[in-house]
């Protein structure tokens, strides 16, 4: 197990995470929020052991009665804003990420042809490129694949990461990341995603979409921003496509 300031990461048994943080909405797709101050008081290293609906961590027992499940997959677009009204949104609330420049620009290209062309090969060498970029508990790099793979399974998830071999070769690249990317990633190649990127990519109006993209910009030192930076990477992306996001864009099925 391994502590920060206000969150604690425990290794599981089947060889994933999950993280504790205080209340609120859960900033991970395996995150659980407990009360506030538990973190703090939990020491690294400490043994892990889930009995009797509760996990008790180096002493300290958390009880798993009553508590609420959040549904952390990504829906299939129905409705809500135009896919143009999200990349606004996530254009402009987004700092400017160093993934744009540097290293990680051509990595990006190969990302937005992939989905332009429709071309797994493509994306899988932009992922390849990203993952691992930048420093960080959750690179940037990082960060930019999960809002990319957020749009793919809101918009298209019969397309590129329903392609033959896709899961199983992006799976094969975490190795290059920490383990809490690449913890990130394995949920979001598989469609589920932080609570903020979800209500920003289900958001039913303009104003909804604009807090929700303030709200996810917030999160970690760039995290949210580089999220961001991935969800317009991926809509400009699908935008030079043979096929144009339909006029409903992010809220209709594709």
């Amino acid at each position: 197990m391994s502590v920060h300031a206000s969150t604690a990461n425990l290794a599981w048994h089947d060889g994933g995470l999950v993280t504790l943080h205080g209340p609120g909405d859960l900033g991970a797709p395996f995150a659980a929020a407990v009360p506030a101050g538990i973190a703090a008081r939990l020491q690294p290293g400490a043994l892990v052991e889930r009995r009797d609906g509760a996990l008790n961590i180096g002493g300290l027992t958390l009880s798993l009665r009553g508590a609420e499940v959040v549904d952390a997959a990504m829906p299939r677009a129905g409705a809500g804003i135009s896919a143009g009204a999200l990349l606004a949104a996530a254009a402009r609330t987004g700092r400017s990420s160093a993934i744009r420049a540097g290293l990680g620009h051509e990595a990006c290209a190969a990302v937005a042809e992939g989905l332009a062309l429709d071309d797994p090969a493509l994306l899988l060498r932009g992922a390849r490129g990203l993952i691992g970029l930048g420093p960080g508990l959750t690179p940037a790099g990082d960060d930019c694949l999960v809002g990319v793979l957020a749009v793919l399974h809101r918009a298209r998830p019969a397309g590129l990461v329903a392609a033959p071999g896709m899961r199983a070769g992006m799976a094969a690249l975490l190795t290059r990341t920490t383990a809490v990317a690449a913890e990130f990633l394995r949920h979001a190649i598989h469609g589920l995603f932080a609570e903020p990127l979800l209500a920003l990519a289900t958001a039913d109006t303009e104003d909804g979409a604009h807090a929700a993209a303030r709200r996810l910009c917030r999160r970690g030192a760039t995290s949210g921003a580089d999220t961001l930076a991935g969800i317009a990477l991926a809509l400009a992306g699908l935008g030079r496509g043979r096929d144009e996001p339909s006029p409903g864009g992010m809220g209709s099925a594709a």
